[in-house]
Parts: C-alpha cells; structure tokens; sequence
C-alpha cells in the first residue's frame, strides 16, 4: 500500500484533471472539510474536537469513478454515493457545509480486500479517538 496523496480540492474540474491517475485504481479515499483559507476547518464530535476536519472515508475499485459520483451527486446527478446523499439530504443547504469548501486525498491499494480492510480500521480508528463516525459516513 502506497501513502496519502496531497489534498485535492473536491470538484469536478479537478478530478476530471486526476482520471488518468485514478481511473481503475483500488484504493481508499478521505474527505475533508476546509476554511476559506485553505487550513482544515474542526468539527466538533462526541469526546473531542477533530482538528483535520475528516467527512468521508471510503473505499473503492476505482476511484476516479466513486469520486466523481460524490460530486455528480451532490451536483443533482442521478450517480449512487451514499455519503453524498448524506451531504445533500442534511448539510448542503446549511452554511456549516459551503460548497466548494472540501478536499480529498487517496492512498492506492494492491487490491479490494486490502481497500476494505484499510478502510475499516480507518473508521474503527477515527471511532476509537471520537467516539464517533465522520459525519458523511453512514455505515460502518
């Protein structure tokens, strides 16, 4: 398994940039939330606050699919991401969520039984710190 990437900015300008990086690529993904000025913006959880501002992780066969249907989703496609379903049924419409305001990063894996697993203590991990899940993540 390869390290983080950078952090992206999360539209579709940017990703469509990435396809020959990420298209049919396994791997893992996080998203975040930022400030205007770039930092990562906190998020308040149940036993502390989560300074890098963590939304989403995720895992996939091919990332430049799954995150281009996070962001054709919350651009009113018809693309199946649940996250983004969660982004737009309870946040997109609220400033706490100002649109053009999340990044992501990825880290590639050698296949999706690798991707699962890296997700899931991901998420065990973000939950042990927590006590909770980032909030886009429905299912765990």
């Amino acid at each position: 398994m390869t390290s983080w990437s950078r952090w992206y900015s999360f539209n579709r300008t940017t990703i469509k940039k990435l396809k020959s990086k990420l298209e049919n690529r396994v791997g893992v993904y996080s998203i975040r939330r930022i400030k205007k000025n770039g930092n990562p913006k906190p998020l308040n959880r149940i036993s502390r606050k989560d300074k890098f501002g963590i939304l989403h992780y995720g895992e996939t066969t091919n990332l430049f699919d799954r995150l281009t249907h996070f962001v054709g989703k919350c651009d009113g496609g018809e693309y199946p991401h649940s996250a983004a379903w969660t982004y737009i049924e309870y946040f997109s419409r609220t400033r706490w969520f100002e649109k053009g305001l999340m990044e992501f990063r990825w880290k590639f894996c050698k296949n999706e039984k690798m991707a699962r697993t890296e997700e899931g203590n991901l998420l065990r991990g973000y939950r042990k710190k927590f006590m909770d899940s980032p909030p886009l993540n429905s299912s765990g």
